[in-house]
Order: structure tokens, then C-alpha cells, then sequence
């Protein structure tokens, strides 16, 4: 790519979750028709939102977890 730029936002909700906005910009180094880039962000983006959201739900999951459980003191 020539040009591949993001930008994520971060949007807490007052129900605890959170909103993502991610805005892209594209452009291939060479002539590439937009159908098949529009086809690449179709088919990326929902991966890339998935992995985002496990990722962030095993982020969760650690900080609920007691950091000394294990630990115990003998």
C-alpha cells in the first residue's frame, strides 16, 4: 500500500460497553479496482473486529480475577 491509515474511537456507553469507530484510508500502489478493495475491507474488517472484541473480553475476564489467588502465604 502506498497509503494505509486508521483511526480507532473509542466510545464508552453508559450500559458498560463500549462503541468502535474505525475510519481507514487506502490507496493501493498500484491501479487496483475499487470493487476488490471494497471486497477486502468487507471481508477483513469483521475478523479484525472479532479479534478486537476477544481480545478485550480476555483483558476483562483477567481483571475480574483475584491477582493473589494461588498465591497463598504459608
Amino acid at each position: 500500500m502506498k497509503v494505509q491509515e486508521g483511526l480507532w474511537q473509542l466510545t464508552p456507553l453508559e450500559d458498560g460497553r463500549v462503541r468502535v469507530t474505525y475510519r481507514a484510508s487506502l490507496q493501493p500502489k498500484f491501479p487496483t479496482p475499487r470493487f476488490l478493495l471494497r471486497r477486502a475491507v468487507r471481508t477483513d474488517t469483521p475478523k479484525l473486529m472479532k479479534a478486537l472484541k476477544r481480545v478485550t473480553e480476555d483483558l476483562k475476564n483477567k481483571t475480574k480475577t483475584d491477582p493473589f489467588e494461588g498465591n497463598s502465604l504459608q
